[in-house]
């Protein structure tokens, strides 16, 4: 029996955390995902928010859900995107959860 380790995954995103702003009530993460294909980002994240049981509004290049306290948007480019995720009142639990959930299906959902 061999065992293989393989430290880059060509089915995963690499996602890298840029930029977090915590308050009180709010916090703002910003994402960059390399990528080699194009990606239906809308999908990706509206199957992360169904297993959260968040009702979810999709626009273009944006979802908004939980009534209006949270919102993902992202900017795509020819090999990378930028994400953008905004929570407001939720408590830090929730924030975490909800970004963790987020981050997960962007590096790892086809």
């Amino acid at each position: 029996m061999s065992i293989r380790i393989r430290i880059i995954d060509p089915r995963r995103t690499f996602v890298a955390h840029v930029h977090s702003r915590d308050t009180d009530r709010s916090s703002r993460q910003i994402w960059i995902a390399i990528h080699p294909r194009e990606r239906d980002w809308a999908a990706v994240f509206c199957n992360a928010l169904d297993l959260l049981m968040e009702t979810s509004k999709v626009d273009r290049q944006r979802i908004s859900f939980a009534e209006g306290a949270g919102q993902i948007s992202w900017l795509r480019t020819a090999f990378w995107t930028i994400i953008r995720l905004d929570l407001d009142a939720f408590s830090e639990k929730k924030r975490r959860l909800l970004a963790a959930a987020l981050l997960k299906s962007a590096r790892y959902s086809d």
